[in-house]
């Protein structure tokens, strides 16, 4: 990793004390955008965390963003996103099908040995498959019209009404999926709570400063409950890659759903601690943390 990156990545993601908040949103946009452009040919992974980083920032602030440039910045954004998840899928799969084999005593139902030889060669195959010639052109491309795109959005409020809709509107929607019982959540449902867990981990990271121990307290326990989604998530798209390809036994099967139960209990206990409060108390609170700070 050359000098720069190691810069960027050193340097606080989070609004700092007494920063006008225009200036911090365009100075932690153009980090997250240079280092985005420093990674990307090289770690598809870390590229994509960069994306949501970015992601989250527009939707702290949407509401004071031009919708026309904010709109064109996000549907970028996820076109790259898109383009760079197959270079990790396979691997995450095979990543998955093994942790569930170690967590039920290294046992493989029948069929599951040819199954890792399947995705096994699936993730061999697939490694470093995307970025080559003008494919890397076009991400890097894609890339520098994140950078300048996010370089022309300017958040037309300052101060904390900038950011407290867009705090509101993200608890609001992960509180409400807190709220159900995770049986009748869809697997879409989670995967979009995980995306709203996400966003509201990135917009404690980046408001730490406020309230630094019960912050990162709170980042922490977003991270476990976003790790568990991502868990869910996982083991979900394996079944279905599976299923897909006509390889999902009986065995593996119940063992996928075993693991998925398991997971359950975990996520309904994190997620009630988590959105506990209603939003109007969540942000109140936030909100008098911020002006003590500032």
């Amino acid at each position: 990793m050359d000098g720069k990156l190691s810069r960027i990545r050193g340097m606080p993601y989070r609004f700092q004390r007494r920063e006008p908040v225009r200036k911090g949103f365009q100075r932690i946009a153009c980090m997250q955008s240079d280092a985005l452009l420093e990674v990307v040919a090289e770690d598809a992974h870390e590229a994509r965390k960069h994306i949501k980083m970015l992601r989250a920032l527009v939707h702290l602030f949407r509401n004071g963003l031009d919708e026309e440039r904010r709109e064109a910045a996000v549907a970028a954004m996820r076109e790259l996103a898109h383009a760079l998840a197959p270079s990790r899928e396979a691997d995450v799969r095979l990543e998955t099908f093994s942790a569930l084999i170690t967590r039920s005593g290294s046992y493989l139902p029948r069929g599951g040995a040819n199954v890792r030889r399947h995705l096994e060669a699936e993730a061999k195959s697939g490694r470093g498959r995307m970025l080559d010639g003008k494919d890397l052109e076009w991400v890097r491309e894609t890339c520098e019209e994140i950078r300048e795109q996010m370089s022309e959005l300017h958040p037309k409020h300052g101060g904390w009404r900038a950011m407290e809709a867009g705090l509101r509107r993200v608890y609001t929607h992960g509180r409400k999926a807190a709220e159900k019982p995770i049986g009748a959540l869809s697997d879409e449902d989670r995967h979009e709570w995980r995306r709203e867990v996400k966003d509201l981990w990135n917009f404690a990271r980046m408001l730490e400063g406020v309230k630094p121990g019960k912050m990162r307290q709170f980042i922490l326990e977003l991270d476990t409950l976003a790790e568990l989604l991502g868990d869910d998530r996982d083991l979900c798209l394996l079944e279905r890659h599976l299923r897909e390809r006509g390889w999902l036994t009986s065995g593996l099967e119940k063992m996928i759903h075993q693991g998925r139960d398991a997971l359950y209990s975990e996520l309904s206990r994190l997620g009630a601690i988590l959105y506990e409060d209603k939003a109007r108390e969540f942000v109140g609170r936030v909100k008098k943390w911020w002006k003590g700070w500032r």
